[in-house]
């Protein structure tokens, strides 16, 4: 297996992951269908899920092209030979990546639904802490840090091995 195929593997089981916490999600919002006042107001919601299930969906039928783009093999021949150090190296910071990329985006969903349920007056209690806001910076942050250790692999790697020596 190259490396090219393990990281479609991790495409793969973050695309399960995604799905299976997105369908968490709507679940978990079914109780406002029942309130016809603001049956309408799921639209941003539903919007915010079908986002979340079409990358799902492009990472499951997709994930050989992904980690094609992800990972791109230095030779374009692909070799059986046993993975180097740099190759082990960039898996694990990717595998880092769709880790925490995992987190952010579930976190992402969670603060985005609260805030839309406080614009519409759904919550009773306020949203807009501080602690909130830190927390939703917090996860915005996480965002960033977990695609640069995804799309920035390679650089990583190459900056670990120069500690190294």
């Amino acid at each position: 297996m190259n490396p090219v195929h393990i990281v479609a593997l991790i495409a793969r089981v973050f695309a399960l992951l995604l799905f299976f916490s997105t369908a968490r999600e709507i679940f978990s919002a079914i109780w406002v269908i029942d309130d016809p006042v603001h049956t309408k107001d799921l639209i941003a919601l539903y919007l915010t899920c079908a986002a979340s299930m079409a990358t799902s969906a492009l990472f499951w039928f997709f994930p050989s092209t992904i980690a094609k783009r992800i990972y791109a093999p230095p030779e374009a021949e692909v070799s059986h030979k046993s993975l180097q150090s740099d190759e082990l190296y960039m898996l694990g910071i990717i595998l880092l990546g769709f880790y925490f990329i995992y987190y952010a985006v579930t976190d992402a969903i969670y603060w985005s639904s609260l805030v839309f349920f406080n614009s519409r007056e759904l919550i009773a209690s306020p949203i807009m802490t501080i602690e909130n806001k830190a927390a939703m910076l917090a996860t915005a942050v996480e965002f960033c840090v977990s695609l640069y250790l995804i799309l920035g692999a390679r650089r990583l790697t190459s900056i670990l091995r120069g500690a190294t020596k």
